[in-house]
C-alpha cells in the first residue's frame, strides 16, 4: 500500500471515531484491532471494545471533534497528528452539573499499524478514550469483558 492512501485510511479512522461512524470504523480496522494509549496504559482489545468506549464518550460529549494536522504513512504504518476537541452535553442529558458545555482539548498522535488495508492496531500518545472516560459517569465506560475505566482515572474539571 502506498504511503498517500495509507495516509488517507489512517485520517478517515480518525474522523469516522470522532464522527460515530461505527460501521465505516467496522469497515476500516480489523475484528480483532487492538487500541492502546500510551500515556494511561490502557489497552482495548477488539473493534466492538473500541467502539463500545467511543460511543460511551460520544454520549458524554456529544461535540467531539478530531483537528487533524498533519498525517504521514510509510509501507504499513502511518501517524495522524490530531486535537481533540470535546464539549460536554448538557446537564439534563448527561449529569454533567456544572461541567455541562466546558471543553477540553487534547493534543494527540494516533500511530496505526496496518495490514491489507485495515487498521490492525493503533496507539494514541495521549489517552484520548481514558481522559474522556474519566470525565464522565463510569456507568457508560463499559467495554471488553464488562470492564469500567481504570480506577485511577479522575475527572479532569
Amino acid at each position: 500500500m502506498t504511503g498517500p492512501h495509507l495516509g488517507r485510511l489512517a485520517r478517515a479512522v480518525v474522523e469516522c471515531c470522532a464522527g460515530g461512524e461505527w460501521d465505516d470504523v467496522r469497515a476500516l480496522t480489523d475484528p480483532d484491532l487492538v487500541s492502546a494509549e500510551i500515556g494511561s496504559g490502557s489497552v482495548l482489545v477488539g473493534v466492538e471494545a473500541v467502539i463500545g468506549r467511543w460511543a460511551g464518550v460520544a454520549a458524554a460529549f456529544p461535540t467531539i471533534r478530531a483537528e487533524i494536522h498533519a498525517v504521514s504513512a510509510g509501507d504499513d504504518v502511518a501517524a495522524v497528528q490530531v486535537v481533540w476537541h470535546a464539549t460536554r452535553g448538557p446537564e439534563d442529558q448527561h449529569e454533567a452539573g456544572p461541567d455541562a458545555g466546558k471543553t477540553v482539548i487534547l493534543p494527540d498522535i494516533v500511530m496505526s499499524t496496518w495490514n491489507r488495508g485495515r487498521c490492525i492496531a493503533e496507539r494514541h500518545q495521549v489517552g484520548i478514550l481514558t481522559v474522556l472516560a474519566g470525565a464522565a459517569p463510569e456507568a457508560q465506560f463499559r467495554g471488553g469483558a464488562g470492564r469500567a475505566h481504570p480506577p485511577w482515572v479522575r475527572p479532569l474539571w
